[in-house]
């Protein structure tokens, strides 16, 4: 302003002969809440549903359902570590500051199912929109789909970004196509992505090594023991909420050990690479493979770890490495099953 005085220009105009109706402060409008849902296997703080989120008025609901965890017999440590890694994530997004409305499977309002207690939500927080990820099950999808006639809400569905392709896209590859299979999938994100590349070809000079990957473990090898981790406070709440409400589920608790932080799956993940992925090629197929080389990579794949792990094949050599347990092209493929 100071810049234009003494140049003869009006600054402030006349004040009005008639009183004009207050403009509305932007601040005195009525705050405009989302509600944002984050699903069990999409612990990621950078979640699609997770963004231009505002910390001052939406919130994030998270929900133990029973519904979710009887539709199939999962096995207790599954359940465990699913519970253990929603519980742990949800204090991790607390201290970030944001908003958690976190129901418990053992809450006696608990109403059993995804779509009652968003009825609930939507009822404590009045919201004027609900923002979600596309869930990772088409049963659940089907689910989502029918909220907002249910609720009379606008019900954003986010494309899930933690893929190599999106559904859409995998869409536009499969259509037309008389048959799908990985293989040509896998092969097509790998172009499209530059993974395990040279050029326009595959990094070793072949797609993959699957026949030279079936070698039987030598009488005598000791496999390297894997990394476990001991539950805390709040995984053994856990564990122990699993075995009073899912007594006739398969499997035992007493060793649980999987990683259900994100530090402690990266942790896992380092000890995978250290002392698993250099033997993992030659056995992944072996009947013990499991219990031997194998990264067990699916439970540190809940959200806690993404595209990270394919910053270190470079360290291993492609016949046996690249095209094993650092799943690049695996991972890409993977996208092929969950959108059928």
């Amino acid at each position: 302003m100071d810049a234009r005085l003494g140049e003869r220009e009006i600054l402030l105009g006349a004040l009005p002969c008639s009183p004009v109706p207050p403009r509305v402060r932007p601040w005195a409008r009525p705050l405009m809440t989302a509600l944002r849902i984050v699903f069990g296997d999409q612990l990621s703080q950078d979640l699609s549903a997770l963004d231009d989120l505002d910390s001052r008025r939406d919130v994030v609901l998270m929900m133990e359902v029973m519904e979710e965890n009887t539709h199939v017999g999962h096995h207790k440590q599954k359940i465990v570590l699913v519970l253990a890694a929603m519980r742990h994530f949800a204090e991790t997004l607390r201290q970030r500051g944001l908003k958690v409305d976190y129901v418990r499977l053992d809450a006696p309002e608990n109403t059993g199912s995804f779509t009652t207690e968003v009825q609930r939500a939507i009822a404590r927080h009045r919201p004027s929109r609900i923002v979600l990820t596309e869930p990772s099950e088409w049963r659940v999808q089907l689910m989502v789909q029918g909220w907002e006639a249910l609720t009379g809400m606008p019900v954003e569905i986010c494309s899930d970004h933690r893929f190599f392709a999106s559904r859409r896209r995998f869409a536009a590859w499969a259509s037309g196509r008389h048959g799908w299979r990985m293989e040509h999938f896998y092969r097509e994100m790998r172009r499209e992505h530059g993974l395990l590349m040279e050029g326009d070809q595959p990094a070793g000079g072949a797609w993959n090594y699957d026949r030279a990957n079936r070698k039987r473990l030598p009488v005598g090898t000791v496999p390297p023991a894997r990394r476990r981790f001991s539950p805390d406070e709040t995984t053994r709440e856990v564990i122990a909420l699993v075995e009073r409400r899912f007594p006739d589920h398969f499997g035992e608790l007493q060793e649980f050990g999987w990683p259900v932080t994100r530090s402690d799956a990266l942790r896992a993940l380092d000890d995978f690479i250290a002392y698993g992925l250099p033997n993992f090629g030659d056995y992944q197929d072996e009947s013990g493979g499991a219990k031997t080389y194998h990264g067990m990579e699916c439970a540190l794949w809940a959200g806690h770890i993404r595209q990270l792990v394919l910053t270190v094949p470079g360290r291993f050599s492609p016949r046996t490495d690249l095209g094993s347990d650092i799943r690049a092209p695996n991972a890409a493929g993977w996208r092929c099953r969950r959108c059928r």
